[in-house]
């Protein structure tokens, strides 16, 4: 009796061994294919005359987008990620130094680059959440590129972004959607020229689109598609989630300093408050009152 049970549960692992195997050997071949994938050429005119004028707001605003957590203080490359499943992931040095990837860079490849989450290549970037950026106005995303076409070189080499079998097997069943975040860019779109900052539902919906990638599309929370198992799921902030109980003052504070309404302190790495810190009044306020009428 205690044989046939043994055989039955090796019989048993030996599916499961070869299931996953299966498993893992698509999910490894539909990367290989997604990485090596030439896109075609997108649109990569703006409307906008660049302005030098425009250096210090485009600083702002690349705080404000968060490009800091992945590509560090300077923008000179760090790793965010390092996790024997899911991989090392580190954002590139940004500066035009010969260690980074912007020595040549033009405003198309920016554009190419920051909008559509393509190198000069056409083929995806990795871990570039250019869904993100993709809605971004003409002028608000060459007001980026002014800035970054001003940072001053910096010598720091990025480590070579590894991607790990957990991330393969998350991106072939479509719950690692910052992998690859381009694929999810519409090659043709809306262009926006310009918006002017102010207190609406409109504009509110503008700024939200930061918050997409952690508390999902509809801004219910839960589990965060792509990072260790460790990290906390993100809140409902809609006007039926954690909202329903700050005001806006509770909501400004939490976005600036990173202090719940129970005083409790956020770590910023699940919760990046020191990139929304960077967010104006207008725009704290009106991304309020979006998600209060959601």
């Amino acid at each position: 009796m205690f044989k046939k049970i043994l055989k039955v549960l090796c019989l048993v692992f030996g599916l499961i061994l070869l299931g996953s195997g299966a498993i893992y050997l698509a999910a490894h071949n539909n990367f290989k294919k997604t990485a090596e994938k030439k896109f075609p050429e997108p649109d990569l005119a703006l409307q906008v005359e660049l302005n030098p004028h425009w250096k210090n707001e485009g600083k702002r605003l690349t705080q404000m987008k968060g490009c800091l957590d992945c590509h560090g203080p300077q923008l000179e490359g760090r790793t965010f990620i390092e996790d024997p499943a899911i991989g090392v992931f580190s954002g590139s040095n940004l500066t035009p130094h010969a260690t980074g990837v912007s020595e040549t860079y033009s405003t198309k490849d920016w554009v190419r680059a920051i909008r559509f989450g393509l190198n000069r290549g056409n083929r995806l970037l990795k871990f570039m959440p250019s869904q993100e950026f993709s809605s971004l106005s003409d002028e608000d995303l060459g007001k980026i590129i002014v800035y970054l076409q001003s940072l001053p070189p910096v010598a720091k080499n990025s480590r070579p972004i590894t991607v790990g079998p957990m991330a393969k097997v998350l991106d072939y069943f479509g719950k690692m959607p910052l992998l690859f975040s381009g694929k999810y860019v519409p090659n043709e779109r809306i262009k926006v020229k310009s918006l002017t900052a102010e207190d609406t539902i409109e504009y509110g919906k503008y700024v939200s689109s930061s918050c997409v990638g952690c508390h999902n599309p509809q801004f219910t929370g839960g589990p965060i598609d792509g990072v260790p198992p460790s990290w906390p799921h993100a809140s409902n902030i809609t006007s039926k989630g954690k909202l329903q109980a700050y005001d806006f003052d509770d909501f400004k504070k939490v976005l600036t300093t990173g202090v719940t309404k129970d005083g409790r302190k956020i770590n910023p790495q699940f919760m990046p408050w020191t990139a929304t810190a960077a967010m104006s009044e207008t725009e704290l306020k009106a991304l309020y009152r979006y998600l209060k009428s959601i």
